[in-house]
């Protein structure tokens, strides 16, 4: 999932559902429970690494999506007050005149 999908369904990301998820083995000998387990913590660690960036990619992604739509309103808001200014301005200059 990236900012794309998250901006488009409103939905926060639910992390659990891609969080990565350690295997275990449930051999009683404790020779062969380790040598199992070995290869799972290995490919744990490097799906938990690969996790972890993309859940901080998708925070700043967020972060900075959301910077720039504030940005972007702000700016928006600004001229629609500069444009009311104006017109008061006029209408007040058309109403001495008259």
């Amino acid at each position: 999932m990236d900012i794309g999908t998250v901006l488009e369904t409103l939905k926060v990301l639910e992390y659990e559902s891609i969080q990565a998820i350690i295997g275990i083995s449930l051999s009683m000998d404790e020779d062969i429970k380790m040598a199992v387990d070995k290869p799972f913590e290995i490919e744990f660690k490097c799906e938990f690494d690969v996790f972890a960036k993309r859940k901080y990619e998708l925070e700043m992604n967020i972060s900075n999506a959301s910077s720039f739509l504030w940005d972007q309103f702000a700016r928006s808001l600004q001229s629609k007050f500069q444009v009311k200014r104006i017109l008061n301005l006029l209408l007040k200059e058309i109403q001495c005149t008259y």
